[in-house]
Order: structure tokens, then sequence, then C-alpha cells
């Protein structure tokens, strides 16, 4: 029988949703904090300060803890001269900030899947996410799978992702492709209430249109809109 949730303001970020655990980074490795009564069990033991442990997120049920070992790399500084100072002067002002340039490596993040209740862990089988930092995660109704979303670094691939938490079993439901550019800024997808279907805007035929797909199977179900126009919202 599940634990009666905790209410959400009672519940600090890294404490699982049941409230029986916490999850937090020491040394660089994953530990768990049980509730009530104190016992620590550490989960990992390989996390290094430039291969650390670190951005966890739990399942809605609290039976996996999602975490990720981090590549870390230095982001390498980008310098902006400020021709005319608000003060007035006539001194160029030198302002840096970090910015990954194309080919800079950039941070990397292996998702890692957690049981609390056994302390164990393994990867999930995915490449390791190598563009815009730890995905949102979208579970199902039963908490065995949870599908993410990924952009590919340079706009021309975006594919969605369906793991199984007990086993860390990948699949691909959706793998979109553009030799020119795919617009992260508007992208569509919509998972049905029972999480067993899904909709996603793509720009395949050359149109904007909506496609559904088996989030099951990864099966394109059909083009649901067609036409010489576009989908716009």
């Amino acid at each position: 029988e599940a634990a009666p949730l905790v209410p959400a303001e009672a519940v600090p970020p890294d404490t699982s949703p049941n409230g029986h655990w916490s999850a937090f980074i020491r040394d660089h490795d994953l530990w768990l904090h049980a509730h009530p009564g104190g016992t620590e069990t550490r989960l990992t033991h390989d996390g290094t300060d430039v291969r650390p442990y670190g951005e966890m997120t739990w399942a809605p049920d609290s039976r996996t803890l999602v975490a990720y070992r981090i590549h870390a790399v230095p982001i390498k500084p980008v310098y902006l001269i400020e021709s005319s100072p608000k003060d007035g002067g006539t001194r160029g002002v030198t302002h840096q900030h970090e910015y990954a340039q194309p080919g800079d490596p950039m941070p990397t993040y292996e998702m890692w899947l957690f049981d609390p209740a056994m302390g164990t862990g393994k990867p999930a089988q995915t490449e390791a996410i190598d563009y815009d930092g730890p995905p949102d995660l979208h579970w199902d109704h039963a908490g065995h799978r949870l599908t993410f979303q990924r952009m590919d670094r340079g706009y021309q691939r975006f594919r969605i992702f369906v793991v199984d938490t007990q086993t860390g079993a990948a699949q691909t439901l959706v793998d979109d492709r553009a030799e020119t550019f795919i617009d992260s800024t508007n992208l569509y997808v919509h998972f049905t209430e029972d999480g067993r279907e899904v909709l996603h805007a793509s720009e395949r035929d050359g149109w904007r249109h909506l496609y559904l797909y088996d989030s099951e199977t990864g099966t394109l179900k059909n083009q649901v809109t067609h036409g010489a126009w576009v989908v716009r919202q």
C-alpha cells in the first residue's frame, strides 16, 4: 500500500514525495537519509570532482530516484566591449561571461536510476546528454516508465525517449530530423492523459503539422493534420 503523500509545502526539493528519504551529495557521491531514524546509505562510490553525481529527481511514487553522473568541463569566457559607458566616459569597458562556442566541449549528463528501498542503482541505457543540461522528466501513472526530450546540439535532430525504470532499457519514441533547422522555441509535445499516445509537431513534410504516436511502441499512428499550411499553436 502506498504511503500517504506529505503536503508539498513541507517537502524540501531533495525529499521523496512520500517523505521517507532525502537524497543529497557528499564528496561527489549520492547518499540517502532515511526518515525517521536518520540512517544514511551511500548509493555511489565513484564520484569525483570531475565526474560528480547530482541533479536528483524523484518519481511521483518515490520508488525511483533519478540522478546523473556529470562530466564537468569548464566553459570558456567570451569578451564584450561596452563602447559607450553609462558614466559618460570615453574608454570602453570590458565585460565577460561564460559561453560555449560551436566546437567547445560541454558538460555531459549520464542518467542513473536508483531504487531507494534496495539501495541499488543502474545506468539508463541511453547516451549521455551533451546539450542543454538534464531534461524535464514525464512519468506514467504506474511510475515504471519515464520519458524525456532531447534536442541535439546544432538543432537538426529532436528525440523523445522512454526509459523503463526497473530495467534501465530505453527506446526512442520520436526521432525528428531536419537538414536545415528545428525551432527549439516552438516545440510541441503532448501526452494523452493515460500516457499511451503522444502528439508531436514536425515540419518533416515541409509544413508544420501534428503527428500521433503510440507511446508504448514508438509507432507513428497517423499524421493528424495535412496541407499547404502550418499549425501555429
